[in-house]
């Protein structure tokens, strides 16, 4: 969702500075909260703050962000990471997961799976040293 907030905000900047949070979450039948939690995935201190970055910053000629702004966000996952991650499971080698707060519940269900498909997974509480 914040991925489709974000392109619908690059693609009419000037309708979304006057719409403001509540109008962007009203077209992509959202909250409010997705897109102001966008603007602190992406380093901002709130939604106005990134809307006058992205004014000053997009790219004439193309309409683009600029690579140090686009490298901040992280809606896609790695394949090589991935690759790696399946590499460790095919060689049953030890994978070690943390989670805090709420991922603490996602992390313990990825130990239970990686546990019954033999595999050595170990989870460590947030007080845990690495």
């Amino acid at each position: 969702m914040e991925r489709e907030v974000l392109d619908y905000i690059l693609s009419n900047l000037d309708e979304a500075m006057k719409i403001g949070v509540r109008g962007i979450a009203q077209k992509k039948y959202t909250s409010s909260t997705t897109v102001v939690r966008l603007s602190k995935k992406l380093g901002y201190d709130g939604f106005r703050e990134m809307m006058y970055s992205f004014k000053n910053m997009l790219s004439p000629s193309t309409g683009q962000l600029p690579q140090i702004v686009a490298d901040k966000i992280h809606f896609e996952y790695d394949p090589k990471q991935l690759i790696q991650f399946f590499e460790v499971l095919d060689r049953k080698g030890f994978i070690c997961i943390n989670g805090q707060g709420y991922s603490q519940l996602v992390g313990k269900y990825l130990q239970k799976k990686l546990l019954s498909s033999a595999c050595t997974a170990i989870q460590q509480e947030y007080l845990e040293a690495e």
